[in-house]
């Protein structure tokens, strides 16, 4: 069963605290691994970030018509008609994926125990400063979307 109107927004809420959680357990072990050194034949810890697309609104609209498209010329809805007859969306409009960087910085540190023979060891391209800038953002959305619940949660209060 779909919940609407008030309760929506309850559902809404949850969903933005729910990907803050994911992106600050991210952001955090990101700063935990900023300092680690790879050792030799070992890859360098790879920092990660969620990335959220939400799904385009017409397309939404757009199946919940069910509507049949019908087409004069055969490259008409191209996009459509390789999909078949409409578009298929999940429940949650949301996707959400972890992008990884693969880039490593080389450190000239010939005293390290882990430096190659020139005297480099690698490490996570991780700037704690964005990170951390990263983490302020995270908290004021959080509490942007518990205000929101919140506020939600009275209205349906006061309505029932």
């Amino acid at each position: 069963m779909e919940i609407k109107g008030l309760l929506s927004a309850l559902r809404n809420s949850v969903k933005g605290m729910t990907a803050q959680t994911k992106r600050l357990d991210l952001v955090s072990d990101n700063i935990a691994n900023s300092g680690k050194v790879a050792k030799p034949g070992e890859s360098v810890y790879q920092s990660k970030s969620l990335v959220s697309k939400e799904q385009n609104p017409f397309r939404r609209i757009l199946n919940r018509t069910q509507l049949s498209l019908k087409t004069n010329h055969k490259n008409h809805f191209n996009y459509l008609n390789k999909r078949g007859s409409g578009i298929k969306t999940s429940k949650n409009h949301q996707e959400y994926k972890i992008v990884k960087n693969e880039k490593e910085l080389l450190k000239y540190d010939p005293a390290h125990p882990y430096a190659d023979k020139d005297g480099y060891v690698r490490t996570p391209e991780i700037n704690v400063v964005e990170e951390m800038v990263d983490l302020m953002s995270i908290g004021r959305t959080y509490e942007a979307n518990a205000t929101s619940f919140k506020v939600a949660k009275e209205l349906a209060k006061k309505s029932l």
